[in-house]
């Protein structure tokens, strides 16, 4: 069935008024707090701690990390590459002062020589302040020299087992080769004693 001479009545509602706000309705039952201190009046106390969670599982195991080695080229490897890091520093410079110095021509006047330590090829002469000489006795030696302050002397052991000591004008030979007895080490040590107690003041 239809029907028919159907009526559309349109009706304009009115907008509800707005509601009292929480704190509004506080107020409206006595209360005399500020919204603020309301507010943290609604913060409810400190709960208590929970209950501790159980430990988990163990992780599995880490895979074996790979050695470092060197490689050919001097640098740090991992595995088949090349860090780009070489294994050692850079070479330092050449210390000064600590080498030998060869001297082949003589004679060697002792004064002339600085502090330091010679090699003496060809059987050469060590020559004296005053210009006197003598022979080292050997193809082949090492002169040790020192100063101290304006004292210069110098010593040198051969290959027959002799210590030969030069100061000053003169020098003193001592046989190393009768060391088997104690007296004669005694005897040598009071000897190189005194030796070094009187070195005389070299001087040009």
């Amino acid at each position: 069935m239809e029907i028919e001479n159907v009526v559309e009545i349109e009706v304009e509602a009115e907008e509800g008024k707005q509601g009292l706000s929480a704190y509004e309705v506080y107020l409206n039952n006595g209360g005399t707090l500020s919204e603020e201190e309301w507010l943290l009046s609604l913060k409810g106390e400190t709960g208590q701690n929970g209950v501790d969670g159980k430990d988990g599982a163990n992780g599995k195991d880490g895979v074996d990390g790979i050695t470092p080695t060197i490689g050919a080229n001097g640098n740090w490897f991992i595995g088949d590459t090349d860090t780009g890091m070489p294994s050692r520093g850079e070479q330092g410079e050449e210390g000064k002062g600590g080498g030998i110095t060869e001297i082949t021509e003589g004679p060697v006047k002792i004064n002339d020589l600085e502090s330091g330590v010679y090699k003496l090829v060809g059987g050469l002469n060590l020559q004296f302040v005053n210009g006197g000489s003598f022979s080292t006795g050997v193809d082949t030696c090492i002169l040790t020299v020192f100063q101290d302050g304006t004292t210069k002397y110098a010593y040198y052991l051969d290959n027959y087992k002799r210590l030969t000591i030069v100061y000053a004008n003169t020098y003193v030979t001592y046989n190393f080769s009768q060391m088997a007895t104690t007296s004669y080490v005694d005897d040598l040590i009071g000897d190189i004693n005194t030796v070094l107690a009187t070195l005389t003041e070299v001087s040009e």
